[in-house]
């Protein structure tokens, strides 16, 4: 068996850190030598070669990166809760409070091309640094009275949370071992539950301070970026940190363009409802009861399911059938949907809002763990491939629900989206049934 200094030689040979020239009799390896004068490479790439260490769940460092995602999350996820505010303080329709949410997506259409910056090991200090970034622009939203300056700050809030997006999951992934689909549950649940109680702070801060006293929140995410700085020092974000090549990348999606095909369709349909809950459902509330106190209650429901339902699926999903847990969640979620609608304001309406929030965004990790696992020399890449997918379908989604509420109504609107996510369901049954039935 192969020591951990073994393995770490072998991959800087690889890496020709330095030139793989084979060492005479008596003469010290020049790999070793780089070792002693670079010891941090031994950390890193006894991590990433080391076939024992991969395959092992590192819990601690789970925990770590699931505590990045909500810190980072928290912040981005304030936004909606935050819409009725903003629709009254700039007057705006809601089809300008949905270019608020798709203005912080743009950046995120780019993933491919920042997964060839993030494809480092140093690119961890993207995931560091974002919770802080994120609470310094978020906080102050509250004291901007121009909307083409707060589109600006949000755009710039869209950057830094693509930079950690692309990197964050794989990260999650590669210390997670055997259970990857326990590793992406853990990373959603950091944002499901970011987004459950996000608004419920927000709440509380606007009834203790007025709308313009949420800058209150900022220090949480500096003091978390600092924490994080010293937690993931030694964490990396590829296992294999070969130098990126577009040309290997292509052929790398060209192999899966059909699977990507598949997960574009049943993405766009589900996104249709999904962006509709999470975005216009305080306002769809606020609407309908005149309660904003109810409407921001009513969003951390929805989002304490989807954590839930976060949690649990990954977690079945490493245990049977990934794609038959897409189809289940693909049917179900516009039935529920229905549902909801349906029971309006009764006291019921609560639960199934519950039971609808757990089904909706328990994809989400299946999803990620089914594209984590198709084999590639470029995890990144793939796991930008589906960002990008994710969130240009949501952010589609989110002005087409909002020009729609305008013409037609949200009640109609959301009638219209739970139909429309009846049509993600060919997509999910043509997936691929395992690695076996994907392209080599």
């Amino acid at each position: 068996m192969k020591s951990n200094v073994e393995y770490s030689t072998s991959c800087i040979i690889h890496l020709n850190y330095p030139p793989p020239t084979p060492p005479r009799r008596g003469v010290v390896s020049p790999t070793i030598v780089y070792i002693i004068h670079h010891p941090s490479y031994l950390i890193t790439n006894s991590y990433l070669c080391n076939p024992e260490m991969n395959d092992k769940l590192k819990i601690s460092k789970v925990i770590v990166l699931t505590v990045t995602h909500f810190s980072h999350d928290f912040y981005t996820a304030i936004l909606a809760p935050l819409l009725p505010k903003l629709i009254e303080k700039l007057q705006i329709s809601y089809f300008s409070a949905g270019f608020l949410q798709f203005i912080v997506q743009i950046p995120l259409f780019f993933s491919p091309f920042i997964s060839v910056i993030a494809n480092k090991p140093h690119a961890r200090y993207f995931v560091i640094f974002a919770p802080a970034v994120a609470a310094i622009l978020m906080s102050i939203i509250g004291l901007v009275s121009s909307y083409w300056l707060l589109v600006l700050i949000l755009f710039v809030v869209g950057v830094n949370s693509a930079f950690y997006h692309v990197p964050a999951p794989v990260m999650m992934k590669n210390v997670s071992g055997k259970n990857p689909g326990l590793g992406m549950s853990m990373h959603m649940v950091g944002g499901e539950a970011a987004r459950a109680i996000g608004p419920m702070v927000v709440l509380g801060i606007i009834s203790a301070y007025s709308f313009e006293g949420i800058w209150r929140i900022m220090p949480f995410g500096i003091v978390t970026s600092l924490f994080l700085l010293w937690l993931l020092r030694d964490v990396p974000v590829t296992q294999n940190a070969i130098k990126p090549s577009y040309k290997k990348m292509y052929a790398a999606y060209k192999r899966n363009k059909n699977v990507f095909g598949l997960i574009l369709g049943l993405s766009f349909f589900r996104a249709i409802l999904a962006s509709g809950l999470t975005t216009y459902l305080p306002v769809y509330v606020k609407h309908v009861q005149n309660d904003y106190g109810l409407a921001l209650v009513s969003l951390t429901v929805l989002e304490f399911g989807g954590m839930a339902g976060a949690l649990l699926s990954g977690i079945i999903s490493d245990f049977i059938s990934r794609k038959r847990m897409i189809v289940y969640i693909t049917v179900l979620s516009p039935l529920f949907m229905l549902f909801f609608l349906y029971m309006g304001n009764s006291i019921f309406s609560i639960i199934i809002l519950a039971v609808l929030g757990f089904i909706v965004f328990s994809i989400t990790p299946v999803l990620m763990a089914y594209v984590l696992s198709i084999k590639s020399y470029y995890p990144v890449f793939m796991n930008s491939m589906f960002m990008t997918i994710n969130f240009v379908t949501g952010s589609m989604t989110v002005l087409m629900i909002g020009l729609s509420s305008d013409l037609f109504g949200l009640q109609n609107t959301f009638i219209f989206a739970a139909l429309a996510a009846l049509i993600a369901i060919p997509f999910a049954m043509a997936l691929p049934e395992s690695e076996k039935d994907m392209p080599k």
